[in-house]
C-alpha cells in the first residue's frame, strides 16, 4: 500500500514536512516492533488468520483514510491528523502481515 511512502501521504495530507518526517519515523519503529510481536502471534493463530484479518483491517482503514479525506476538502483541521493516525495503523498491520 504506502508502506515506505509515510512521510509523502503525510505531507499530501497537509501536515508539515517536519512533523510528517518524525510521524515517518514513529511509523517505522512501531512496524519494527510490530514485526517482532507478529512472531509470536503466527505461532498462535496461524498466518493465514493474521493476513486475512489484517487485510480486512487495513480495507476499512483505507475507507476511513477517504472519508477523513472529503472531511479535510471542506477545511475540517482534525481531518488531517485522522488520515494521519489511520494510515500509521495501517501501515504498521500491514508490515506485520506481509511478511
Amino acid at each position: 500500500m504506502f508502506a515506505g511512502n509515510t512521510t509523502y501521504v503525510f505531507q499530501q495530507a497537509g501536515i508539515s514536512q517536519s512533523v510528517a518526517y518524525d510521524l515517518g519515523w514513529g511509523t517505522s519503529a512501531i512496524q519494527l516492533g510490530a514485526n517482532f510481536l507478529n512472531m509470536f502471534l503466527l505461532y498462535h493463530f496461524g498466518r493465514r488468520t493474521i493476513y486475512i484479518a489484517g487485510f480486512v483491517y487495513c480495507t476499512f482503514n483505507l475507507l476511513i483514510v477517504g472519508v477523513a479525506a472529503v472531511y479535510g476538502i471542506q477545511g475540517n483541521a482534525a481531518a488531517k491528523w485522522v488520515q494521519a493516525g489511520v494510515q500509521m495503523v495501517c501501515d504498521i498491520l500491514s508490515s506485520s502481515y506481509q511478511h
